[in-house]
């Protein structure tokens, strides 16, 4: 067997093994399973903007080399119709589960993994008519070494928060040992940062005005005290020359309030970046406020002034699903369909991530589409 016939059909049995089919018997007419796998490799075989019709064409054409490599047999694909009902029974967290035993890759890399978290409304979700402004969101955390990304959660914005569904993935992790997580200012909570630094995790969390008691104390220090470290960067590109200065200081926790007493705050890194548009030389000039638990004598300060700039890469992912993919254009108002086709995508996207050796995205799903061999090449990656 060759490695593709060994991976889809583990990832098959998985399936089988792991997802409940909550269909009723007169629904079952088309494996669960077997509709799923059609489902992920079709979107590994389709380029341009993705969406479910253009998705379904491509399961019938490789629905029958896919029903051959696992021993299958069936009379016909599914149709479209019935793929958009399977889609809205699956439970998206277990597939989530799944698709990280399946097709996660143990990245071997001494020393703490940085991991930015954020979230991403899928805007193909907003009920426009009933003029509501709000929609699904994900929540993803995106490696700063390889930029792989992790769902880690949903909400609906109308009546959900981010907040809750980070502080419940916080909760329900045993130990962050060798993990680092660089996070924006609306996370800078109490309650959470303690619960990062009581399980050995590292965090790194920006300071606006929303902790105003502490954003004054940040920059007080930043304007009356000596930096241990200061370090500085040029970045060029995207039209805009970036130029970014860092200052890095102790930070005393007893100068704020007692709630903040467990929270682990050893560390302020201060960041002014200064931005030019090349085309027209329009310059704008900003201060930015970080605080970390980790202490300036068991990091070098580098490390830290890069993880402030890394935090992008979760931007960069969310501007990949968007245009690359054309994630935000999928339509869809039902909860579990955009939720499943999320985690597909994050899945996909992976993948293409670690066969993609052209660096370029939309250059190698033009090359899937024509290239079975390499498609199949990019489902083991």
């Amino acid at each position: 067997m060759s490695k593709f016939d060994i991976k889809i059909n583990y990832y098959y049995c998985e399936l089988q093994n792991r997802l409940k089919d909550t269909r009723d018997n007169r629904g079952k007419k088309h494996d669960l399973s077997l509709v799923i796998l059609l489902f992920m490799y079709a979107i590994i075989r389709t380029s341009g903007f993705i969406n479910y019709l253009k998705i379904h064409r491509q399961m019938k054409r490789d629905f029958p080399f896919i029903q051959k490599k696992i021993g299958l047999e069936a009379k016909k694909c599914i149709s479209y119709t019935q793929l958009k009902r399977v889609m809205s029974i699956i439970d998206y967290e277990e597939f989530n589960q799944i698709n990280n035993i399946v097709f996660e890759k143990e990245v071997k890399k001494e020393g703490r993994k940085w991991k930015s978290i954020d979230g991403k409304e899928l805007r193909g979700t907003i009920d426009k008519i009933a003029g509501k402004k709000r929609s699904e969101n994900l929540i993803q955390q995106v490696s700063h070494s390889n930029k792989e990304n992790k769902v880690i959660g949903f909400y609906n914005g109308s009546k959900e928060s981010e907040k809750t569904v980070v502080k419940t993935f916080v909760e329900e992790c045993p130990d962050f040992t060798e993990e680092a997580f660089t996070l924006d200012a609306l996370h800078t909570d109490v309650s959470l940062l303690e619960s990062i630094n009581k399980k050995n995790g590292v965090y790194l969390v920006q300071v606006k005005g929303n902790q105003k008691k502490l954003l004054e104390e940040c920059e007080h220090t930043h304007k009356n005290l000596v930096a241990k470290h200061e370090l500085s960067s040029i970045d060029k590109g995207h039209g805009r020359l970036e130029k970014r200065k860092g200052f890095l200081y102790n930070f005393n926790v007893e100068c704020l309030d007692d709630r903040w007493e467990k929270s682990g705050i050893q560390t302020l890194i201060v960041v002014n970046r200064e931005r030019t548009i090349l085309k027209t030389d329009k310059k704008s000039d900003e201060i930015v406020y970080f605080i970390s638990n980790l202490n300036l004598s068991q990091t070098t300060g580098k490390e830290l002034f890069n993880a402030v700039r890394n935090h992008w890469k979760v931007e960069a992912d969310h501007y990949v699903r968007d245009v690359t993919l054309g994630e935000d254009k999928i339509q869809c108002l039902k909860e579990n369909i955009p939720r499943v086709m999320a985690v597909a995508i994050g899945t996909v996207l992976n993948l293409f991530r670690r066969k993609n050796t052209k660096n370029n995205i939309t250059e190698l799903r033009e090359d899937l589409v024509r290239n079975r061999r390499l498609a199949n090449q990019c489902f083991c990656a």
